[in-house]
C-alpha cells in the first residue's frame, strides 16, 4: 500500500536565479526518485511574496533560503517570514531551510518553527539537497501509510460496532 507513484510538489524559494536554476534542475533529474517511480513538480520563486501567491498549489515540501533580499534590490520577507505565514495556512507542509547565516539563532528560530532541515549553503552540494528531500518524501510516504492504516482500522471497527449491534438487536 505504498504511494510511489505519487507526485510530490516541491516549491524552491531563492533569489538568486542560478541557485534556484540550479536546485531545480537537481531535483528535477533525480535519477534515483525516476528509479522508484517517484515524481517531483517543481515551481521556482525569487521571494516570499511570489511563493504565497501560489500557496494554493499546496506543496508538500518548500526549500526556502533565509535572506530573500533580492540581492539588495528591494526589501522582501525573509525566509522566516514566509515560513510563518505559508505555515499558518498549510501546516503539514515540510520545510527545508538553506542559508549562509552562521548566526545560530537563526537556525534555533527556524527549528522552533519545526522546519525538516537546516542546511548551510557553504559547500553544499547538489546531492546533499537531493538527500534531504528524498528523506522528506520518505517520511512524508510513511505519514500516508499511518493514515491509511488509521482508516482501515476506523472501518472495521465501524463493521464490527454494526455487525454487534445487529446480533444483539436479533437477540
Amino acid at each position: 500500500m505504498e504511494n510511489k507513484n505519487k507526485q510530490y510538489t516541491i516549491f524552491v524559494v531563492d533569489d538568486s536565479d542560478v541557485y534556484r536554476s540550479v536546485l531545480m534542475q537537481a531535483l528535477e533529474s533525480d535519477y534515483e526518485a525516476l528509479k522508484s517511480n517517484i515524481r517531483y513538480k517543481i515551481f521556482g520563486f525569487a521571494s516570499g511574496e511570489e511563493c504565497m501567491a501560489h500557496a494554493h498549489l499546496n506543496p508538500d515540501i518548500m526549500i526556502v533560503d533565509y535572506l530573500l533580499d533580492g540581492n539588495g534590490y528591494h526589501k522582501n520577507m525573509n525566509g522566516l517570514e514566509l515560513l510563518r505565514k505559508i505555515k499558518s495556512k498549510l501546516p503539514r507542509l515540510h520545510v527545508i531551510v538553506l542559508s549562509c547565516q552562521n548566526n545560530i539563532q537563526v537556525a534555533k528560530d527556524f527549528m522552533r518553527e519545526g522546519i525538516a532541515k537546516y542546511i548551510r549553503k557553504e559547500g553544499l552540494g547538489q546531492h546533499k539537497v537531493k538527500q534531504v528531500v528524498a528523506d522528506v518524501v520518505q517520511q512524508l510516504q510513511k505519514n500516508y501509510q499511518r493514515r491509511n492504516q488509521f482508516k482501515y482500522a476506523a472501518v472495521i471497527l465501524g463493521l464490527i460496532a454494526l455487525i454487534s449491534a445487529i446480533i444483539f438487536s436479533l437477540a
